[in-house]
């Protein structure tokens, strides 16, 4: 791939729907504290993904992140076999996000006509056939596509919420709408998640070691990294001030739900294409490192990039695919919320992925002798150990936390039961 398809599907990757789900961050930790939140997580994500670029470029026998993981913890075998379980739950939970989204807004847009876990279903079967093609090259012009809806759906969504008036849901007795520069409640459940979805749209580290083992010339890909960033942290940021002070108290995740009839339904068909696309995406990465582990060193292996075709080969990648999204189907069905879910996912993965592997990669990548000399190293040495910190907090915190929400959220009756044809689209 070049660096602009790479851009594509970081595109595809980063710009996604999860930034709707900025404004209700806001609305719990306020405008300078979702402004910090959002900055410091980003500046922490750039930083890290140019680490695991140097660690690519030292290591160029590098194609995923399970080899990555191997060799950062001493070679052991153990830890590239943990790492792919970490690969296939992080990956997984991502499918079952996009089935999950896929739901609410055909239930939004049709006005529930379907029971919802067929709904569900049809978005699984759909991604699926959309994850039948096998190389990153073949799928990157669906991220243009992707990133375009994306942008086209959040610009409009802060259009309407601007004009239609009162937000979706208002009432009289808890308006008027307001918002507050400061954290909005002292429920640490509550902040931590709202953390924990800001972190989980910004860390993406998952994907890049195989973006750039496929690239032609992988010195390019930081023009691919900060050109997204730079496009991802404005759209962020002017989504979450901008929604939050229009929609106030009644802020929703996503923040569409806080649009009113004809609005939502034109905001969320706007960005139905990307909950096809990113889905599509993760995919692919999980089945084409599985396809690899599993015709390594025979005939079909070449399969894996589509150069040579057979039909095993085939149908052991097709297998792969309808597979994976119908163990995706089955967590949506599990876990049928959004903003818990995606503090989960964030809890359980991000902490490695976006953190603690990166953190320790440094101290890998340089030299023991630079390590804590002089005042750069120092520093540097430092902070790496403070992003090791934060990764493991999160882990044991933010999975607290998130299992404290999705417990509160049941015993409140605030969501459905599992595998429920109940309507869980917007009310508009």
């Amino acid at each position: 791939m070049t660096w602009i398809q790479v851009a594509a599907l970081l595109g595809a990757e980063y710009i996604s729907l999860a930034i709707l789900s900025f404004p209700w961050s806001f609305s719990y930790l306020g405008i300078v504290g979702g402004i910090l939140v959002t900055l410091v997580v980003q500046g922490i994500v750039i930083y890290t993904s140019m680490i695991l670029f140097r660690f690519c470029e030292q290591n160029p026998g590098v194609k995923h992140i399970c080899d990555i993981g191997q060799i950062l913890f001493g070679g052991h075998k153990i830890f590239y076999e943990l790492t792919m379980v970490g690969l296939l739950l992080n990956n997984l939970f991502i499918q079952a996000l996009h089935c999950l989204t896929g739901s609410i807004m055909l239930n939004t847009l049709s006005g529930h006509t379907m029971c919802t876990i067929a709904f569900s279903g049809l978005i699984a079967i759909a991604c699926a056939i959309a994850t039948l093609p096998r190389t990153f090259a073949q799928i990157s012009w669906l991220g243009w596509a992707s990133a375009l809806s994306i942008l086209v759906s959040v610009i409009c969504s802060m259009v309407f919420v601007g004009i239609q008036g009162e937000p979706n849901g208002y009432t009289a007795a808890r308006g008027p709408v307001h918002w507050s520069a400061s954290a909005t409640t002292t429920d640490f459940i509550s902040v931590f998640n709202a953390v924990l979805n800001i972190s989980y749209t910004l860390i993406g580290q998952i994907c890049l070691p195989s973006f750039i083992a496929d690239m032609k010339k992988p010195k390019d890909f930081p023009k691919a990294l900060y050109s997204v960033a730079v496009v991802e942290m404005i759209l962020m940021l002017t989504c979450g001030i901008y929604f939050y002070t229009q929609a106030g108290q009644f802020t929703k995740a996503p923040a569409i739900g806080s649009l009113k009839g004809n609005y939502a339904k034109i905001a969320y068909g706007l960005g139905f294409p990307a909950v096809i696309v990113i889905g599509v995406l993760y995919a692919s990465v999980l089945c084409q490192f599985l396809y690899m582990r599993f015709t390594k060193n025979t005939r079909h292996a070449l399969d894996a990039s589509a150069k040579g075709n057979t039909k095993k080969g085939w149908m052991i990648w097709t297998g792969l695919v309808f597979a994976s999204w119908a163990v995706g189907f089955i967590i949506a069905e599990c876990i049928p919320f959004f903003s818990d879910l995606l503090s989960v996912m964030s809890s359980l993965f991000d902490s490695f992925f976006g953190f603690i592997f990166w953190g320790v990669a440094y101290f890998h990548i340089t030299p023991r002798h630079r390590w804590f000399k002089g005042k750069r190293g120092w520093l540097e040495g430092l902070f790496n150990i403070l992003i090791i910190a934060i990764g493991v907090f999160i882990l044991v915190v933010g999975t607290w936390a998130s299992v404290a929400s999705i417990i509160r959220s049941y015993s409140s009756g605030a969501v459905g039961s599992p595998f429920s044809c109940a309507d869980n689209g917007v009310a508009v």
